[in-house]
């Protein structure tokens, strides 16, 4: 929205909370108390940060009613919060994505080690049938070993061979007959010893799925959970834009209604002006007829010369002037740019913060010159203090509350004129204070600095 800071404005603001609430989540504590108060900490500091930047806002909305700045800060704060709330959005985005990365990891070693248990099992349950036929077939040998019917004896190949070379050919099969049996005793001995590293192995696969299986479900559990944080931080930030959009519609609507009181408010604002210059050029011809009384009365006793007033040669010296009130000043004089309305426009005095109802006290010693309500400005006072290098300086009490004195009186310096309010085009109880020459606003730090 044009007029309300922008986005890197706005992310600077929010430095110290927002961006620390991101910071939140890489500074993670081991103990779930300690991070709560971490959260707590961010959310007390954006709060704090966000208010900081209201209150100063507050402050520039400088002529302007109540309820119109209420709802142009209303969406400050929503767009100050728009930052935060994409920032939870990013990290909750990206917890997601490492979420999700984690839970894939996990799944794919899980479907590898289940497809290796079942070709494990497999590999086994051959393997044991192997060896059980191989039992039986050596078990079988030896039995007829036993009865006679097996393999012939080393002497049996000689005895009863006439033949010297048939005895060297049974002597040869009777060897080679021996060197296969034994190979393949050392063959079922490999075979069993791959079928316990199988079953180890099958163990030990078995063991890893079941780990895998409770990390599965944690990644599945954290999935889910930063599915819907993400979905909750969309959801929030969602509804800030929405509220915004809302927002931007009041406070044009407000802008409208503001302008349309404005102009009748300036219509008696014109016409109390009118009056007050009538009062402020009477009360200079008075002072500077009384000027040349005195310096007429100076010359018969044979006095320095000169056209003056109490005030002309007095006024700047040390202690003639004090403040207005005991708050703290909020606002200087000074041209500034409207945040709502983008017109250059002169904040012709001081803002001094203060309750309503807190004493409000003459600048010098003066004469009221007229008390009543005027416009944007609420109830108005304003008193003459006399010339100072020949113009009239008139000290000027706006959006009071309630006054202590009356049209023509006499004022000491530091006396109670009036009790400090919320009245006119005014965003909070406060004093607005106006020092003017010859009708002309000029900065009170002239006479009170």
């Amino acid at each position: 929205m044009t007029g309300l800071p922008s986005r890197r404005t706005l992310l600077r603001s929010v430095t110290g909370s927002a961006l620390v609430c991101g910071l939140g989540t890489v500074l993670l504590s081991t103990s779930p108390v300690s991070y709560a108060d971490n959260g707590k900490k961010d959310k007390q500091r954006e709060k704090e940060s966000v208010d900081s930047e209201l209150a100063r806002m507050r402050q520039d909305l400088d002529g302007v009613d109540q309820q119109l700045a209420d709802t142009y800060l209303e969406l400050a704060q929503t767009e100050l919060q728009i930052p935060e709330a994409q920032s939870r959005l990013d990290d909750a985005r990206t917890a997601l994505a490492q979420a999700q990365k984690e839970d894939d990891a996990l799944a794919s070693r899980l479907a590898a080690a289940q497809k290796e248990e079942k070709e494990l099992q497999k590999k086994v349950a051959s393997g044991k049938e192997e060896i059980a036929a191989g039992d039986a077939e050596m078990a079988e040998l030896s039995l007829d070993a036993y009865k006679g019917s097996g393999m012939p004896s080393a002497a049996s190949v000689f005895v009863g061979s006439g033949d010297p070379q048939n005895t060297v050919d049974r002597s040869m099969n009777y060897k080679l007959t021996l060197q296969s049996q034994g190979r393949e005793l050392v063959g079922k001995r490999t075979d069993q010893a791959q079928n316990v590293n199988a079953a180890d192995r099958l163990s030990a696969v078995r063991t890893e799925i079941a780990d895998l299986k409770k990390k599965s479900a944690a990644a599945v559990k954290a999935r889910k959970k930063a599915e819907s944080d993400a979905a909750s931080a969309k959801k929030g930030l969602d509804e800030l834009y929405s509220q915004q959009n809302k927002q931007k519609q009041t406070l044009e609507t407000e802008k409208n209604r503001f302008k349309k009181r404005e102009r009748e408010l300036n219509k008696q604002s014109e016409q109390l002006n009118a009056e007050l210059e009538r009062l402020e050029k009477k009360e200079r011809e008075e002072q500077l007829a009384a000027a040349r009384r005195e310096a007429s009365r100076r010359r018969g006793a044979g006095e320095k010369d000169t056209l003056s007033s109490t005030y002309t040669d007095t006024v700047t010296t040390s202690g003639q002037f004090m403040k207005p009130s005991d708050g703290v000043m909020t606002s200087k004089f000074g041209y500034r740019v409207h945040p709502i309305f983008h017109t250059r426009k002169l904040h012709a005095g001081q803002d001094w913060g203060l309750p309503s109802g807190s004493p409000v006290r003459a600048m010098a010693d003066g004469k009221v010159l007229r008390t009543g309500f005027s416009g944007g400005g609420g109830n108005v006072l304003e008193i003459s203090h006399g010339l100072y290098n020949g113009q009239l300086l008139v000290t000027r009490y706006l959006h009071l509350s309630a006054f202590r004195v009356s049209p023509g009186q006499t004022v000491k310096k530091g006396q109670l004129v009036a009790l400090s309010g919320n009245t006119g085009n005014s965003t909070g109880p406060h004093l607005h204070f106006e020092t003017r020459l010859d009708g002309t606003p000029v900065d009170p730090l002239r006479f009170i600095g």
